[in-house]
């Protein structure tokens, strides 16, 4: 319901998206910030904005392909796993940022 209402009304897509980022994106930046100062991400990722699409993200996956399209676990794991070895990958840091020779 709250979904379609936000479709609708703009006051009930403005409350959604900063319950949603209020709720999700901190959690998810904290992990990221962490990661960060121990070296194993770049130096130089928007870590604000990784964590707003991995939010987003675990929101469709959750809601759409489970609920919606009733994707089943084994298919959500397996698009899971790939979305965060990308991530992984984009967010590296290079040996000269992380300490490694």
């Amino acid at each position: 319901v709250a979904i379609y209402r936000s479709i609708v009304d703009k006051n009930v897509a403005t409350e959604m998206a900063r319950m949603f980022t209020d709720s999700r994106e901190p959690f998810v930046l904290s992990r990221l910030t962490a990661l960060k100062s121990r070296g194993l991400i770049r130096a130089d990722a928007d870590l604000r904005a990784a964590a707003h699409a991995l939010s987003t993200l675990s929101f469709a996956l959750a809601f759409n392909d489970q609920i919606l399209f009733r994707r089943t676990a084994k298919s959500l794991k397996r698009v899971i796993a790939v979305v965060a070895g990308t991530f992984s990958i984009g967010l590296a840091a290079n040996k000269a940022e992380s300490g490694d020779s």
